[in-house]
């Protein structure tokens, strides 16, 4: 008898390996020592080079891909319970490591302009974010892209700008 598979995470995305884990341990009515065939599957086609393994790393796995694992249990004389698990493959959101306002420093008539560095998407989606900016606390009205006009915040101010990485299907966390 095999208990039931669990495969995590549960909704991975691009980006993430995905796990099969037992829900307790393998057990056989008569002692015998229980081995366990493992199989996997993307899009119904046999995945051969993970056969026996319980983690597919997430370089093997493509946004919108379906995966399955399968698992037999041998106790030495016959083959029981099958358990079998399938997962989809969902968007790996983008990510920035951060935003950088350039000029350092700035003088009341320097337009300030904002770059996002360190773009990452596990799904391969081109760099692309959007820009907010703040002047003292307040959302600088209608100031929606990579540079702040110098009429836009005063000396001493202090400014910040946040960007959102999105691809086709979603946002990933604001950077300031």
């Amino acid at each position: 008898v095999t208990p039931p598979v669990l495969l995590a995470p549960e909704s991975p995305a691009t980006g993430d390996d995905l796990v099969a884990t037992l829900d307790g341990e393998p057990s056989d009515p008569d002692d015998d020592v229980v081995t366990l065939k493992i199989s996997w599957f993307k899009n119904g086609q046999p995945m051969s080079s993970f056969d026996d393994k319980m983690t597919v790393g997430a370089v093997a796995t493509t946004l919108g891909d379906t995966w399955s694992v399968v698992v037999k249990s041998h106790d030495g004389h016959m083959y029981g319970n099958v358990s079998q698990e399938k997962v989809d493959v969902v968007n790996g959101l983008p990510s920035l490591e951060s935003a950088t306002i350039t000029p350092a420093q700035a003088f009341t008539d320097t337009p300030l302009t904002c770059t996002g560095d360190g773009w990452s998407d596990p799904d391969g989606s081109e760099p692309a974010w959007t820009y907010a900016w703040t002047v003292a606390g307040a959302v600088a009205e209608g100031e929606t892209q990579d540079l702040l006009p110098p009429e836009n915040f005063a000396k001493t101010q202090p400014v910040v700008c946040t960007l959102t990485p999105f691809d086709d299907w979603g946002n990933g966390e604001p950077v300031e």
